[in-house]
């Protein structure tokens, strides 16, 4: 758990609109140019972003689990 904390903590930080905004201006100006879009990233995004990163996490650490028993065998 402890290792899990930093990918999703860069991930929620890279994903803050403002951080785009800075990071990346041409994205920001697209953001900025659209009320749809700029709700969407300001609301939705890191919401998805951190569910799907979670979501991942099972099949993550059974491949890391696989390999490992992989290289028991042999």
């Amino acid at each position: 758990m402890f290792f899990w904390i930093f990918p999703i903590t860069g991930l929620a930080s890279l994903l803050s609109y403002k951080e785009i905004k800075k990071v990346m201006p041409w994205l920001g100006t697209i953001i900025d140019s659209n009320d749809k879009i700029r709700a969407v990233v300001q609301n939705s995004l890191p919401s998805v972003a951190m569910i799907t990163l979670n979501a991942l996490l099972p099949f993550i650490l059974e491949g890391e689990v696989e390999s490992e028993e992989l290289l028991a065998v042999r």
